[in-house]
């Protein structure tokens, strides 16, 4: 398996202290950008972003996910790992109070519903979204490039 890491410069010298050790330099493709204006790249099996989405508007994260099917081959995956609230927007409560943190200190953030990434990933034409609680308090949510 070969992986890219996508991340802002300053982020890059972290991510290689984190995997130094672990014997993998040659599987490991590092590029470095903003995922809001910068193009990273096509032809993935997988793109996998963690904790972006509550950074984000719902439009922004919109655009986001058409870049990233964009750059997916046929049958690939986005994986949305963050944290989610329910429709209701009170449970858990960690999550609930992170929605207020996001609100409060993000230009344009919010922590979102299932419903509300299931709309912004079948925009992007994305199916079979579906969802799966982690052990961290956090969901991953995929879906799959069908076309």
């Amino acid at each position: 398996m070969k992986c890219s890491v996508f991340a802002y410069d300053k982020v890059i010298p972290y991510v290689k202290e984190y995997y130094k050790d672990e014997n993998v330099e040659d599987k490991i493709t590092l590029i470095s950008g903003d995922y809001d204006v910068d193009d990273f790249g096509s032809g993935y099996d997988m793109i996998f972003i963690s904790f972006v989405a509550h950074h984000n508007s719902i439009f922004e994260n919109i655009e986001l996910s058409r870049k990233i099917f964009n750059a997916l081959n046929v049958g690939g995956k986005i994986v949305v790992q963050d944290y989610y609230i329910s429709d209701d927007r009170t449970k858990p409560v960690n999550n609930s109070l992170f929605s207020l943190e996001t609100l409060v200190n993000s230009k344009s953030g919010d922590t979102y519903t299932e419903s509300e990434m299931w709309i912004i990933l079948r925009e992007a034409k994305f199916r079979h979204v579906e969802k799966v609680e982690t052990e961290f308090g956090t969901s991953i949510i995929s879906a799959q490039k069908v076309f």
